[in-house]
């Protein structure tokens, strides 16, 4: 694009990285520690299944609200701002305080409640994020772009998620109070989350890639994955491999620590071990999207990463989840990379606000019933049968999608 917007455009790139950046470094210090956080508080394996599957329950509904939002809005800006930049991260600021209104019950229900609101909030605004982004960032320059981006993300993991760790079991040890450590890094999410806002606050708006009128054309479901029927085998073979993911990703950490005998510093280290081999992934994963495609990568990462939950069945100790995150972070780091890049190439670009909140709702509602049947088999037939199933339902998604997910005259776009 010429023109006025070209400069912008330019610093645009520059604070969309640093909103990557901070945002990353938001996560490193929350995501993998709010389970634990309510394991702290005395929530039981059924309790995080709980935590997590409310919270991508609320998230579809954050989805669908999203596109229909953001479909009728001039400008998205003011609107990722408002709802996954503002009113999302200062909910942290209520997690922090949450101990104060005491112990047990009420406290793991008011930590499953505020985090369900926060990711909700998050997910409103991700429609308009992503369309957004699509604009911003040039179509030949996305694979560059975004490995670029996710290097420096996984740089910033790499330091924030042991640091987390270290400074909860710090804190915890020097005032005998098991929430201190966690209250701490929670309120360091949140002055992170307010730097991406920062951040992405001085984006300049792109223009709306495809008129209004061709938008209303795909406003009706059935004609939107009748037009574009690689974009619907795609959202269906993510629903059968989210469903196995989320059976037992929430419970990974929780095992390391209740029944690896692991710590919270422990965590740290295999998030940063995972995010160390991450650097690794993508640049090897980078390079072979840029030159094989998309798809390519997601046949080769979707067979090996279901192998991945089946070596949690022969860990005994927590060094043994390191040698496991060190193949996790590679893989992942690829898997990550192509699947957005692929989600961006099949949306539909008449309407891609519809088409996102469409997969990430397929997505979301996989993982409401994962975290469901993870905790129902952990409580009766223990953590093992859920990391096997886990990675026989992740192998059958990506059977799914090496089969149906053909795009016909979509071949790699150059640089993604």
């Amino acid at each position: 694009m010429c023109g006025p917007f070209a400069a912008r455009r330019l610093s645009g790139l520059k604070w969309f990285w640093l909103d990557g950046v901070f945002s990353q470094a938001q996560d490193s210090s929350s995501l993998d520690y709010i389970p634990l956080f309510a394991l702290a508080a005395g929530a039981s394996a059924g309790s995080i299944g709980v935590l997590a599957a409310v919270g991508n329950l609320l998230s579809i509904a954050g989805f669908l609200a999203g596109a229909g939002v953001s479909f009728r809005l001039r400008q998205r800006k003011p609107f990722v701002l408002a709802a996954g930049g503002g009113a999302s991260r200062l909910l942290f600021l209520l997690l922090v305080a949450a101990p104060l209104a005491g112990r047990g019950p009420m406290l793991v229900l008011l930590i499953i409640a505020v985090n369900a609101l926060r990711l909700m909030l998050s997910s409103l605004a991700n429609p308009a994020w992503t369309a957004l982004a699509a604009d911003l960032v040039p179509s030949e320059a996305r694979g560059r772009y975004f490995a670029s981006r996710n290097v420096a993300m996984g740089i910033v993991a790499l330091a924030m998620s042991p640091a987390a760790g270290w400074i909860i079991r710090t804190i915890n040890t020097r005032t005998s109070h098991d929430l201190a450590g966690y209250q701490a890094t929670l309120f360091l999410a949140f002055l992170c989350g307010m730097l991406s806002t920062y951040s992405f606050s001085r984006l300049p708006e792109p223009p709306a890639g495809v008129p209004s009128r061709l938008r209303r054309r795909t406003r009706n479901v059935v004609e939107l994955l009748r037009r574009h029927p690689a974009f619907g085998w795609l959202a269906v073979s993510s629903f059968v491999w989210g469903f196995s993911l989320n059976v037992a990703s929430p419970f990974f950490n929780v095992y390391l620590v209740t029944g690896l005998r692991g710590t919270s510093a422990n965590v740290g280290i295999a998030t940063g071990v995972t995010a160390l081999t991450g650097l690794a992934g993508q640049a090897l994963f980078g390079n072979l999207s840029h030159r094989r495609g998309n798809r390519a990568v997601l046949v080769l990462t979707g067979v090996l990463i279901p192998i991945l939950p089946l070596l949690w069945v022969f860990a005994r100790v927590p060094y043994h989840v390191y040698l496991i995150n060190t193949a996790s972070g590679v893989l992942w780091a690829g898997y990550n990379l192509a699947s957005f890049n692929m989600l961006l190439e099949l949306s539909p670009p008449e309407d891609r606000e519809a088409g996102v909140a469409l997969y990430q709702s397929t997505v979301a509602a996989s993982a409401v019933l994962g975290p469901l049947v993870g905790g129902f088999l952990i409580a009766t037939a223990g953590y093992h049968a859920a990391f096997i199933l886990s990675g026989v339902g992740r192998f059958v998604g990506s059977i799914l999608f090496i089969l149906l997910v053909r795009p016909r005259g979509i071949r790699a776009v150059e640089g993604a």
